[in-house]
C-alpha cells in the first residue's frame, strides 16, 4: 500500500469553524483549512506535496499526497486530528474564561484585543525541535504567518550562526505557546491575556505530544527550547525539575536561563531534554555600552547552538552538548567571530524604529 497518499477526515463545519476564528471572510473553510496544512507540508520540507480539503457527506476530508513515492505522509492521519484534540482543550478553557470577563472584551478576532489562537502552519512530521513561548501576537492574524515576526527572525539569525542554513531551519521552529491567545506585544499584552494565565490545563503536553516521538533508538525524542521566565515558571511550577546544566550548576536551585532538565511528555515513552533560555527579544533591549548583553548573546548562541546539535542527533548526551557549545561561545577562539555577531545583532534587532516584537514579553525581569 503506498504510504505517498493518504486521506482522513476532520469533521463537521461546525466543529471545525471555532479553531479558526482568525479566518478572513473571503475564504472558505476548507480552503482556510487547506492554507494551513500546505504551510505545514512546506516547512515539513515535502517538496510539491500538497494538501487538498473537500466537503463530503457533511464534513471535511483531507487528502495529503507526495510526489515522491519514497516519502511517507500517513502520519498526519494521526498528527493533525490529535492537534485538533489539543486545540478542542484549549478552546474550552479559552471560552470558559473569556465568558467570566467582565467587561467582556471585544468579540475575537479583534487586532487591538485578544483572541483564541493555537499554533498553525507549522512543521509536524518531520518536527526536530519544539519551542516553548509565551503567547503569540495578533500580528499572526494579520499575516497569517505563525513565523513572521522580529522574535522568529532573530532566533533564526542566531540558528544559522550555528549551520543551521536555508528552509530547514523551519523544521527547528515549531512553536507550542503556554497562552494560545493572541495579543499585543509587550506589557499591553501580558495585561491582555493576564486572565488566561495558567488557565490551560493538559494543553501544553497535549502539543507536544503532537509533535514529540521517540528516535529509532526509543532513547530520546527531538529537543525542547523554552524561552523566557514566564515558560522558565510554568516548567519550574508544572514539573518537578532536576538541572543537570553543566552552565548553571546547580542541582538543588530554581531553573533559571542556560538550565537543562529530562522530562517525560510521551506516556510510556523516552525523556525529552528541556533547555531554558531567554527569551529571543530579550536582546532587543539592548542598551548601547551595557556589558551584561554580551551575556545574554553568549547564552541565546550557546541555546540555540544546543538546539541544532541536539535536533541533529537528538541520541546526543544533552549535558555534554551543552558543556561543549557553552565552551565554543565563551571561548577566546570565538571572540572575534562574536564581536562582528553581536554588531550586527544589534544593528538589525534594536533600532527604535523596529517593529512591535511577537511572542512578546513584559520588562525581563530574569536573567
Amino acid at each position: 500500500m503506498s504510504t505517498n497518499t493518504v486521506q482522513f477526515t476532520l469533521g463537521s463545519e461546525e466543529s471545525l469553524k471555532p479553531f479558526y476564528p482568525f479566518k478572513p471572510a473571503n475564504v472558505t473553510l476548507e480552503d482556510f483549512i487547506g492554507l494551513c496544512l500546505n504551510q505545514t507540508l512546506q516547512r515539513d520540507g515535502l517538496e510539491g506535496a500538497w494538501a487538498q480539503v473537500f466537503w463530503s457527506a457533511g464534513n471535511v476530508e483531507v487528502i495529503i499526497t507526495s510526489p515522491d513515492t519514497s516519502v511517507d505522509v500517513s502520519s498526519y492521519a494521526t498528527q493533525y486530528p490529535n492537534w485538533l484534540k489539543a486545540v478542542t482543550s484549549a478552546l474550552k478553557d479559552y471560552n470558559r474564561v473569556y465568558a467570566s470577563l467582565s467587561p467582556t472584551p471585544p468579540a475575537p478576532p479583534d487586532p487591538a484585543g485578544i483572541a483564541f489562537l493555537a499554533p498553525f502552519g507549522l512543521a509536524m512530521k518531520n518536527t526536530r525541535s519544539v519551542q516553548l513561548l509565551h503567547y503569540p501576537p495578533t500580528e499572526t492574524l494579520s499575516y497569517l504567518d505563525y513565523l513572521y515576526s522580529p522574535t522568529n527572525r532573530r532566533w533564526e539569525s542566531l540558528l544559522m550562526f550555528n549551520g543551521r542554513n536555508g528552509s530547514a531551519k523551519t523544521l527547528l521552529e515549531t512553536i507550542t505557546d503556554l497562552v494560545p491567545v493572541a495579543a499585543n506585544g509587550g506589557g499591553a499584552g501580558a495585561t491582555a491575556i493576564k486572565p488566561f494565565e495558567g488557565q490551560f490545563g493538559d494543553y501544553v503536553p497535549q502539543m507536544l505530544q503532537v509533535f514529540l516521538y521517540p528516535t529509532p533508538s526509543g532513547q530520546a525524542t527531538q529537543p525542547v527550547v523554552g524561552y523566557g521566565s514566564p515558560v522558565i515558571n510554568f516548567l519550574q511550577t508544572n514539573y518537578a525539575p532536576k538541572d543537570i546544566s553543566p552552565v548553571t550548576k546547580n542541582p538543588s536551585g530554581p531553573l533559571t536561563v542556560m538550565s537543562l532538565f529530562l522530562q517525560q511528555i510521551i506516556p510510556g515513552g523516552p525523556a525529552t531534554p528541556f533547555l531554558c533560555t531567554n527569551h529571543p527579544s530579550k536582546f532587543m533591549y539592548y542598551t548601547p555600552g551595557d556589558p551584561s548583553f554580551t551575556l545574554v548573546l553568549q547564552q541565546d548562541l550557546t541555546a540555540a547552538r544546543w538546539q541544532v546539535q541536539m535536533a541533529t542527533n537528538p541520541d546526543a548526551d544533552p549535558v555534554q552538548t551543552l558543556s561543549e557549545c557553552w565552551g565554543y561561545w565563551t571561548s577566546s577562539d570565538q571572540a572575534a567571530v562574536f564581536q562582528q555577531i553581536f554588531t550586527e545583532q544589534v544593528a538589525e534587532f534594536t533600532r527604535p524604529s523596529s517593529p512591535s516584537v511577537h511572542h512578546s514579553l513584559p520588562p525581563f525581569s530574569h536573567t
